[in-house]
């Protein structure tokens, strides 16, 4: 049986390209048995989703330092590490999870070449 519909049928793949193209420019992404957040080093603010949360993330460069505002929208989400890809991370022990309404803010300075 062929389907057609707009969910799975043909217009499927093409808004699964749009995504892949939102998860391209922002370099987000999340694990949550890790509880690991990743997102480009690129200033702006950018929306991200998982399965259970989603929301903004807006990032903010000045000289060697970021500062990073994680909002959550709707949902909860876990976090125990945030990266910004090629600049550095920042470690939250003991983890946090954020519910809907809630923000982490993050100060990162460059990690150190090896």
């Amino acid at each position: 049986m062929l389907f057609r519909s707009a969910e799975c049928g043909h217009h499927y793949a093409r808004a699964m390209a749009s995504w892949a193209a939102v998860l391209a420019w922002t370099g987000f992404r999340y694990s949550a048995l890790a509880g690991e957040l990743t997102f480009a080093d690129r200033a702006g603010t950018w929306f991200w989703s998982t399965g259970h949360a989603w929301g903004t993330c807006r990032i903010a460069r000045a000289g060697s330092k970021r500062t990073v505002e994680i909002d959550v929208l709707h949902g909860k989400l876990g976090v125990k590490r945030l990266t910004l890809n090629g600049f550095g991370e920042a470690t939250l022990h003991g983890g946090k999870t954020l519910p809907a309404g809630k923000r982490l803010n993050l100060k990162l300075a460059r990690r150190a070449k090896a």
